[in-house]
């Protein structure tokens, strides 16, 4: 019966331990996604600034 016991609390650990890797994984990707997004507007805007200053030449 220990032994069961044992074997029970190990799975539970493992689960534990997957849910809490899976919710790390899961920050790390928005923390990527939102800087991702602030990257892409600064292209945006030295885009837009160069285009403007070709075109004004």
């Amino acid at each position: 019966m220990d032994s069961r016991a044992q074997t029970s609390f190990e799975y539970l650990l493992t689960v534990a331990f997957g849910i809490v890797l899976v919710i790390a994984a899961l920050l790390i990707a928005l923390q990527l996604n939102s800087i991702a997004s602030a990257q892409k507007a600064k292209i945006i805007d030295y885009r837009s600034s160069t285009i403007g200053s070709l075109i004004n030449q």
